[in-house]
């Protein structure tokens, strides 16, 4: 089995223990409001989904530990990939600056925000700047348009213990492939896939995670319509 096959398996599996209904349709409700720049609530979700609150709390609570980040208020500022925190790659919707955990959450989460987003990072080789503009229907264009994406397939208890250790981390762009040949050199990088494959990886990725949850683009990042 290759390295890009594993990668897919690992998509394919997820690492979640448990992806209710329920759980599904509040994670892209918190991804929309999180998406307006401000933390976001139980009580919002519940409101946004017809959850009932006790209900959402629940659901939060099933996921691991270090996907979910929350302030003092007990209101989420990161979950499973989209962050209010700062971080390596700049997730920008209508405006507002938000943060990724790792350059993949930034061309899988326009679908499930269901609007346009510019993923802006930097190549860990050159250092040099890389502008991804990804839709809901996928990447539309990428600076430079070499840009390709490292990739690893780690196992589902790693990742429930440690995500951003056991995947995020790992997970970057690079200007080109001789770019991310050379930084592997040094950091025994496993896998780079151009910005096409990216795409298809992203989607396959949200039909996974979310096969009860019919995803519909939307112009004021309302909550999506659940069938």
């Amino acid at each position: 089995m290759s390295k890009a096959d594993n990668f897919v398996q690992f998509i394919d599996k997820g690492y979640l223990e448990t992806n209710s209904i329920e759980l599904q349709r509040l994670t892209i409700s918190a991804y929309r409001l999180l998406a307006k720049g401000k933390p976001c609530s139980i009580a919002e979700i519940g409101l946004a989904t017809g959850l009932d609150p006790k209900i959402v709390e629940e659901q939060i609570c099933s996921l691991p530990d270090n996907t979910l980040e929350r302030n003092g208020d007990g209101d989420i500022v990161a979950l499973i990939g989209l962050s209010l925190t700062e971080g390596n790659h700049r997730f920008i919707v209508n405006g507002n600056h938000l943060f990724t955990w790792c350059a993949f959450d930034g061309i899988f989460l326009p679908e499930l925000i269901g609007l346009p987003a510019v993923l802006k990072s930097s190549c860990r080789q050159t250092g040099n700047a890389i502008t991804i503009n990804v839709s809901p229907g996928g990447i539309e264009q990428s600076d430079p348009s070499s840009a390709v994406l490292s990739l690893v397939s780690p196992d589902a208890e790693t990742c429930r213990t440690n995500i951003r250790g056991a995947f995020c981390n790992h997970v970057n762009l690079f200007e080109s492939y001789d770019a991310f040949a050379l930084w592997s050199k040094v950091n025994g990088g496993e896998l780079a896939i151009d910005m096409g494959d990216a795409a298809i990886m992203a989607k396959r990725r949200n039909f996974e995670r979310f096969p009860d949850v019919h995803l519909e683009p939307n112009e004021n990042g309302c909550p999506t319509h659940y069938g």
